[in-house]
């Protein structure tokens, strides 16, 4: 006896001949599950199409599934549900229409990370989101959401200017050369649901000053302490030796609002006062941030130039837009830190 179903448009069959569903499903037996759903819901194409569609198709699923049973083998379980079975087929379709790499690697990290979490949780359902949304994006659209939410969103452990370029070299090399400066870039990303022009924003040397100011100071001399009338003991306390200069110092934080979160209860406000205007006074200006990190990371030069005349310091993510800056950054350096982090 054959079982057969039709559905109508919008809809997904299921297909099934001499086929239990236990507990346990087997390697294959979820691969051929796949494999039906794609064959009896994808559009009938013709000749050479279908072949292609049917090939993009088994080849999204073995990477799927090769995937799942090194990271998270349990998930495989989930095959015989209609929402699991829903997302891999929205993967199967939106690859067999492109056959874009790229993108089928996204797709793959989406789909891995969304089996991992409860049935109707919020980060899941920004993850079958995000599967939907992904490939109306472009490559660049989908950097610029990288840049952006590893910029704006998340905190790097930064103790030295070395450390902050490493951090350039890591996160944004492998993406400086594909990023969308045009307005029109950034209205898309607005329509499809990733984040939203908020009018204003930060130029990227200010940003820097606000996170690691501490790392690009200037120096401070012992004339200028004593103008402030700062004790050698607050000296030996609150400040090092200069890393520019081995007569000078600075302050013995990478920000200001470090060296307030470790020391606001030790110091008046007078003293306080004082710390802070050498602080300032001893930075480099916004403008001499950027040039020194481009000296130092050429590749940023197009970064900062993006970020500064664009839509991109002023764009906003949201919570799709931050789901798939973040697979598209574990998809480009092999392992980030997990979703839930920013959405939960």
């Amino acid at each position: 006896m054959r079982l057969s179903q039709k559905g109508e448009d919008g809809t997904i069959n299921y297909q099934a001949k001499n086929l239990t569903i236990n507990n346990g499903i087997s390697y294959t037996e979820v691969r051929q599950i796949a494999l039906d759903i794609f064959k009896y819901n994808f559009l009938e194409m013709q000749h050479e199409a279908k072949s292609i569609a049917q090939e993009r198709a088994e080849e999204i699923t073995e990477t799927f599934l090769k995937r799942m049973v090194d990271e998270y083998p349990e998930g495989m379980q989930l095959a015989n549900t209609p929402d699991f079975q829903y997302s891999l087929y929205l993967v199967q379709k939106q690859y067999a229409r492109y056959g874009d790499e790229e993108l089928g690697h996204l797709l793959v990290d989406l789909l891995v990370n969304r089996t991992k979490y409860d049935n109707r949780s919020i980060i899941q359902i920004v993850l079958n989101e995000s599967l939907e949304v992904v490939s109306r994006l472009t490559i660049e659209q989908i950097s610029v959401l990288s840049i952006i939410f590893v910029f704006k969103y998340c905190k790097a452990s930064v103790n030295s200017l070395d450390d902050l370029y490493h951090l350039f070299d890591k996160y944004f090399k492998p993406l400086a050369g594909s990023l969308a400066k045009s307005l029109i870039c950034y209205q898309h990303l607005e329509y499809a649901g990733c984040g939203q022009d908020k009018g204003s924003g930060e130029f990227f040397g200010t940003l820097l000053s606000e996170k690691y100011g501490g790392l690009f100071s200037k120096g401070i001399e012992l004339e200028e302490f004593s103008l402030e009338e700062i004790s050698p003991m607050m000296i030996d306390k609150y400040f090092d030796a200069s890393t520019r200069d081995e007569d000078k110092f600075q302050l013995s934080a990478i920000s200001w609002r470090n060296f307030e979160r470790d020391n606001n209860d030790s110091l008046i406000k007078e003293d306080s006062d004082k710390i802070f205007r050498l602080y300032m006074d001893s930075k480099l200006t916004d403008i001499e941030i950027e040039e020194e990190v481009i000296q130092k990371c050429e590749f940023m030069k197009k970064v900062i130039d993006i970020w500064n005349n664009s839509t991109m310091r002023k764009f906003e993510l949201t919570s799709v837009g931050i789901a798939i800056g973040h697979a598209n950054m574990k998809k480009t350096i092999g392992s980030f830190e997990d979703l839930s982090t920013w959405i939960s």
